[in-house]
Formats: structure tokens, C-alpha cells, sequence
């Protein structure tokens, strides 16, 4: 059914710690470092559903890591809130 392609990717020594990465890393996208000497914390997505009745859409929130963390917390509390009121 479905075929996956192997690439073959050139790999340079990151200046940072010493790994390997991938040249196109650097070259193609301005990287000069592996992901693991990234500073950068990993973007989360969160649906939310718009809209009333027949005219509803879902969009995509973006988030930092610590924003969704942040949601998960406000969320979980919100939850238990609803089970006292039943």
C-alpha cells in the first residue's frame, strides 16, 4: 500500500556537542546546531471547536510547551469542577 522513501542524508559534526546532524539542517533552514543543543521547546496543538450548530469549524491552537502545560492544568480543574456538580 503505502511505500516509504529512505533518504540518504549527508550528515556534519555539530560545533555545539559534537554529534552528528543533518547537513540540509544547517544549509537549507540557517541551523548551525543538532535539535538536541536546541534551546527552542517544542510547539503542542490544541483543537478548539467554533461555532454554534450547523455552522461549527475547529481550529488549531499553537502553543509553547509551557502554555500547554499551563491548559492542561486549567483544564483538569475545570473537569473535576463539572463532576461536583453532578
Amino acid at each position: 500500500m503505502y511505500q516509504t522513501k529512505n533518504m540518504e542524508l549527508e550528515m556534519i559534526e555539530c560545533p555545539k556537542c559534537g554529534s552528528d546532524f543533518p547537513k540540509l539542517r544547517r544549509d537549507k533552514y540557517g541551523y548551525n546546531f543538532c535539535i538536541n543543543c536546541s534551546t527552542e521547546s517544542p510547539k503542542r496543538g490544541v483543537p478548539v471547536m467554533k461555532g454554534k450548530g450547523d455552522h461549527t469549524w475547529v481550529e488549531l491552537d499553537i502553543m509553547t510547551q509551557e502554555q500547554y502545560e499551563n491548559y492542561e492544568k486549567l483544564n483538569k480543574k475545570s473537569s473535576k469542577l463539572d463532576k461536583t456538580k453532578e
